[in-house]
């Protein structure tokens, strides 16, 4: 799982090196807000979505060995999540890169 997590940050840092020289100096990062000023964040603020996948992976890995350490249904469950939150977040990330570019 490891690997999948180093995947996605290898295909963010791609992404980002590749778009580096037209990434705008604000992006609209904040969807769920009404459309204009409100949507917009410096660029720095994409970084929060790496750090976001990071933090849920290691917590859920914390989680699942501290409340399920006997429950093989349970931790498959915690790796199914895990997947989802890397490739789901992977994607926004690059997705928001690529039409932004």
């Amino acid at each position: 799982m490891i690997r999948f997590l180093i995947a996605g940050d290898v295909v963010m840092a791609a992404v980002t090196a590749w778009k580096f020289k037209m990434l705008p100096s604000e992006v609209p990062l904040f969807y769920y807000k009404p459309w204009g000023e409100e949507q917009v964040a410096d660029i720095w603020f994409i970084l929060l979505i790496p750090i976001l996948i990071h933090l849920m992976y290691f917590s859920n890995i914390y989680l699942s060995k501290k409340l399920a350490k006997d429950e093989p249904v349970i931790q498959k469950l915690f790796l199914v999540a895990n997947s989802i939150v890397i490739f789901g977040l992977t994607s926004i990330f690059v997705r928001i890169i690529l039409l932004i570019t």
